[in-house]
């Protein structure tokens, strides 16, 4: 907690926090940005985007914020030194290219940012969901593409999330009290219209900050605003706990129960040989995990298809014991506990072959 700027009063202070604090780390922190870069803000109309502008300005960033036609005048006015209308530009599309781009949308590929993004460039995804979410899984499904995505290209992508400290409310209000960054409000909302704000939230198209300010008078509580929003928030909290445990269900139990019954399939019809329980848990897993990482890339439904006939066939050739699909099949695994429990395995095994009989060698090669 710091002291409030005299210059602010009491509902733009209260808007600061999360937003600038967002706006400060993302773009100093994560951005790591430098006078005379290029900076584009998507979203520069936004909470976090109004923020975003004014503090790369004062970095001495050239910025550029994206926007809807409404807005323009207002970030323009804010400090951008340029502002794409994304209802007749698409800024992915366009020659310019940037050092750093801070999405707070999340409504392009990350293909298509970074194509604007210069081959070193840092693109900053702000964590929290929004509209172009998914109805379940909100931001998570292109928070994991991103972390996929970042050790195989040269441009560094990554999400942040604010922390709060004292450090950073400081200086944050030194740059407001200085006058080059000003908490933009759009509309005031009392104490019990709190459902009617967030129903305009929900809405997208708020201008910098909504405030909620509390009444003096006898209004009703907030509780009893509006209890059927209150229901629907309560039944989208169950959906996304169900989904969860659905895909811990489908990703790590299912695989080990069909496993398991591969694995006596084939000891009922090859007995006395070797069980094979890890091999078809991994080889399933792998599948799984081939046909999750095509839709990550974010190429289509033919890069999931591509990537998952791929992982089945060196899935098939590792259930034959194919010391070159396990080798595969383990460093397309992604996973550094499958490699080390596999090098192990390999190594064993290995040592078993060599030392086999004509009759043993004559046979299948048999893995646990």
């Amino acid at each position: 907690m710091v002291r409030k700027p005299a210059n602010l009063t009491f509902e733009q202070a209260a808007s600061v926090p999360i937003a600038a604090i967002t706006a400060l780390q993302g773009l100093r922190d994560k951005g790591q940005v430098r006078p005379g870069q290029k900076v584009l803000i998507n979203g520069a109309s936004g909470g976090v985007g109004t923020f975003a502008v004014q503090i790369a300005r004062s970095f001495g960033a050239v910025v550029t914020g994206v926007c809807s036609t409404r807005n323009v005048d207002m970030v323009r006015a804010l400090g951008a030194d340029r502002v794409i209308d994304y209802t007749k530009e698409d800024f992915t599309r366009g020659g310019q290219r940037y050092d750093v781009i801070l999405d707070n949308v999340g409504n392009h590929s990350l293909s298509e940012c970074r194509r604007v993004l210069n081959p070193a460039g840092k693109y900053v995804q702000i964590g929290g969901g929004g509209l172009n979410d998914g109805r379940w899984f909100g931001p998570l499904p292109r928070v994991i593409r991103t972390l996929a995505l970042s050790p195989f290209v040269s441009q560094d992508m990554g999400m942040m999330l604010a922390e709060l400290n004292k450090q950073d409310l400081t200086i944050l209000s030194d740059l407001m009290q200085a006058g080059e960054v000003t908490p933009v409000i759009d509309r005031h909302y009392t104490l019990s219209e709190v459902a009617e704000a967030i129903r305009y939230l929900e809405e997208g198209h708020a201008r910098g900050k909504v405030v909620i300010t509390v009444e003096d008078s006898n209004g009703p509580s907030p509780g009893s605003a509006d209890p059927a929003a209150s229901s629907v928030s309560a039944i989208g909290a169950d959906l996304v706990a169900v989904a969860l445990i659905a895909i811990v269900i489908g990703v790590s139990i299912v695989p080990i129960l069909v496993a398991f019954v591969l694995n006596r399939r084939f000891q009922r019809r090859n007995a006395g040989k070797r069980p094979y329980r890890w091999g078809y848990c991994f080889g399933i897993q792998s599948l799984i995990g081939g046909a999750c990482l095509g839709g990550m890339l974010e190429a289509g439904v033919n890069a999931a298809i591509v990537c998952g006939v791929i992982y089945a066939t060196l899935a098939w050739f590792f259930a034959q014991r194919r010391h070159w699909a396990w080798i595969t099949l383990t460093i397309l695994s992604f996973n550094p506990v499958a490699w080390v429990i596999n090098v192990f395995y390999l190594r064993k095994r290995w040592a078993e072959d060599s030392v086999a009989t004509p009759i043993d060698v004559a046979g299948p090669i048999e893995y646990c």
